[in-house]
């Protein structure tokens, strides 16, 4: 059942669920970074303090475990809409820029 003003996401299907263990090397307030070791590399990724669920940021030196998920999921439904929006924008853009006469080196 649907709570009034929330969208249900469309039904997913789990195809791959990876695990790396990782720790943190740095922390302030405006990033986290986590070095991670995959199957095939060493990976240093930085996140916000805002990423993190409920205000909870990882210390320096914490242990971690990051997980990926790759999902299926339906398409979503082309809105004819939408569509007319982004060409209304591209278009706006497109034209809004400067146009360069006369002869050309590069």
């Amino acid at each position: 059942m649907e709570a009034h003003g929330e969208k249900t996401e469309p039904e997913a299907e789990l195809l791959i669920e990876e695990n790396y263990p990782g720790y943190v090397t740095h922390v302030d307030s405006d990033y986290v970074v986590v070095v991670y070791e995959t199957d095939e590399d060493i990976v240093e990724h930085t996140y916000s303090p805002k990423q993190f669920i409920n205000g909870t940021v990882p210390k320096v030196d914490d242990y971690l475990l990051v997980t990926v998920q790759v999902k299926t999921v339906p398409k979503k439904p082309v809105i004819e809409s939408d569509v007319q929006e982004a060409l209304r924008k591209m278009e706006t853009t497109l034209s809004s820029r400067t146009k360069i006469t006369g002869p050309m080196e590069f």
